[in-house]
């Protein structure tokens, strides 16, 4: 079967990533970013994003989320996502080419609904 081509704007890992690795700030108007993230595209690798002040507005498969600090969001290779505003926010993005990584299904942890979790709900220790 042959693949079909998606009609948006697609992104491999950037250049500057080292062993798959590449940890970068998210900002709207940023020129440290591999590409523009206020536009609807896909990524090849894995997001993860954690917010760490301020809040950002963000759209992730035809869904308007809401990352309000502290909060953390995973997006997966392929999903569409962009950056819609920035309130007052601080974020690290960590992006992610896993190559060697063959059960995807280790990063679902029961998060089917792909929502943000918010840090401040979790709990981490018993």
């Amino acid at each position: 079967m042959k693949k079909q081509s998606s009609p948006f704007l697609q992104f491999e890992l950037s250049p500057d990533a080292q062993a798959g690795i590449w940890v970068n700030r998210l900002d709207p108007v940023s020129t440290t970013t591999a590409h523009g993230v206020t536009q609807a595209h896909q990524d090849d690798h894995y997001l993860f994003v954690l917010v760490t002040q301020g809040e950002y507005l963000v759209t992730l498969d035809f869904e308007d989320l809401s990352l309000a600090a502290p909060a953390f969001l995973l997006v997966f290779p392929g999903q569409v996502h962009y950056l819609r505003e920035a309130y007052q926010a601080q974020a690290g993005p960590l992006n992610l080419m896993l190559p060697w990584l063959t059960l995807r299904s280790l990063f679902y942890w029961n998060n089917s609904s792909r929502r943000p979790l918010v840090l401040d709900e979790v709990r981490l220790l018993p």
